[in-house]
């Protein structure tokens, strides 16, 4: 694998496993952010129920209308659980509320489990004005409960008192939920919210973040790509490409001006090049005077190679022994017939 190749990887994997973890991040974020919203609606929504029974309780009362068993509907907490129903024809999101107890007058306001453990939680900590919890449902659905207790309040006492001072249509009617004491837990306003809302929404935002994250990311790497080819591959290349042409012999190349770092690099190298451009030549020029000078000399001149191979002989040689240089290269052993030991050297 080239170096390029090698470099182009590993930052594909860095960047790929930084991609990741910013969308592991905003994923994360999205999640609460989607979460705080519906905590906040049904916050709202709690807003509203309260101040409806609230209010309806109260005008109820002041009303002077005669609580029987026709009228009891009326107040808001006999009738959420009514109204919850008719909900759902105003709203297909899946969400239903209620006012439940662990002790209802209504049947159809008894706790469930998941209210029954909000129940305790707030029995066990009074001083919690809410709990949001996430639930999975009968049929394996995501869920979230938001709850909020109901504290007997003093206009509670009324029909949540001692039992003789309670209205008659109450008395006739129920014989529990009676001898509750101011501040006491009475039950909760429970919302249930499917999760899928949650799961759409994130999803779509999660989608879309990732299409841009992809596509941010293959742009980061091609710049990189691109970086990596201009200012490190391609300056490595020239070089290669300039050491192969001097190991060749060519030392008149020159490498052109090259960026960076790899521009110091190449001066370097093109001095380095010139430097033995200036040496051959010098080297050739005293090799040929060195020739001229041998050649020239009266002397018997012969070169053996440090293997025994014949190398060179002056043009006296072949004047002295009527061998020339071709016979001496190709029957060296002609020199040990013609020259005495005593009179050679290497």
């Amino acid at each position: 694998m080239t170096l390029e190749r090698k470099l182009l990887l590993i930052i594909f994997l860095i960047l790929s496993a930084g991609m990741g973890l910013i969308q592991y991040g905003l994923y994360q974020r999205q999640h609460q952010l989607a979460e705080d919203d519906l905590l906040q609606r049904a916050e709202q929504i709690r807003n509203v129920l309260m101040a409806t029974r609230r209010i309806y309780h109260h005008q109820f009362i002041d009303s002077g209308v005669e609580l029987t068993a026709q009228t009891i509907g009326f107040l808001p907490a006999h009738a959420m659980n009514r109204i919850s129903a008719d909900f759902h024809h105003w709203d297909g999101s899946g969400l239903s509320f209620n006012n439940v107890s662990d002790d209802p007058r209504n049947p159809e306001q008894q706790a469930d489990a998941i209210e029954m453990h909000a129940i305790e939680y707030f029995r066990a900590h009074p001083e919690e004005e809410r709990r949001f919890t996430a639930f999975r449902g009968q049929n394996g659905t995501h869920h979230y409960h938001y709850a909020q207790p109901i504290w007997i309040e003093p206009y509670c006492l009324q029909c949540h008192g001692a039992q003789a001072d309670a209205p008659e249509a109450i008395r006739s009617a129920y014989d529990t939920a009676y001898d509750f004491a101011l501040g006491d837990l009475r039950g909760i306003l429970s919302i249930k919210i499917p999760a899928s809302k949650i799961e759409d929404r994130v999803q779509q935002a999660f989608v879309f973040q990732l299409g841009w994250g992809l596509t941010l990311l293959m742009i980061l790497w091609a710049s990189v790509a691109w970086i990596i080819r201009r200012f490190v591959t391609r300056p490595l290349s020239v070089l290669e490409q300039g050491m192969n042409q001097v190991g060749h012999g060519q030392l008149d190349h020159r490498i052109d001006r090259l960026h960076g770092e790899f521009r110091t690099i190449g001066e370097t190298f093109n001095r380095m090049g010139a430097a033995l451009s200036r040496n051959k030549r010098q080297l050739q020029e005293n090799e040929q005077k060195f020739q001229t000078m041998v050649d020239g000399t009266r002397d018997w001149e012969y070169w053996i190679r440090p293997d025994g191979s014949f190398h060179y002989s002056s043009p006296s040689v072949e004047q002295l022994t009527g061998y020339s240089a071709a016979e001496l290269a190709a029957r060296p052993e002609l020199i040990d017939e013609i020259v005495h030991p005593d009179d050679r050297y290497l």
